[in-house]
């Protein structure tokens, strides 16, 4: 009976730690998304408006990181849509430098072609995630 009260007094103050941990936790921000013409890599106006608010989001935890993340869609050939993956990575990676957030902060990668479950679009897309220290 005493290893049972023990044990829940113990279960109690670690849960009381644990609400100290959550007090200090910071949400993540939502994923950016930039999408794209087919074939098109270029940031157009409402991409260059995505790219700044992600990169304004970074700048506000100079701890956080920047993942870029291109895809493009199944049409063309496998090298031709890991290419073209890779370009609107690049192209969102070198504006959110361009927009202030230090190139050490910033990783990419491209993920070539990949299937859609509802339009075309969601495959021509680049994904820009905001991740913040310790999370």
């Amino acid at each position: 009976m005493r290893r049972r009260a023990a044990f829940l007094a113990l279960s109690l103050i670690g849960l009381s730690g644990c609400a100290a941990v959550t007090q200090q936790y910071h949400p993540a921000e939502p994923k950016f998304v930039v999408f794209y013409s087919p074939w098109g890599a270029t940031l157009d106006a409402k991409g260059l408006a995505v790219v700044s608010q992600a990169a304004q989001a970074a700048l506000k935890d100079p701890a956080s990181t920047v993942q870029v993340v291109g895809f493009a869609s199944t049409v063309g050939t496998d090298a031709d849509n890991q290419a073209l993956s890779e370009q609107r990575a690049s192209n969102v990676l070198n504006q959110i430098v361009a927009d202030g957030v230090p190139a050490s902060r910033v990783t990419s990668m491209a993920r070539g072609a990949t299937t859609y479950e509802l339009s075309p679009i969601e495959a021509r897309r680049v994904e820009i995630d905001i991740i913040h220290a310790g999370f």
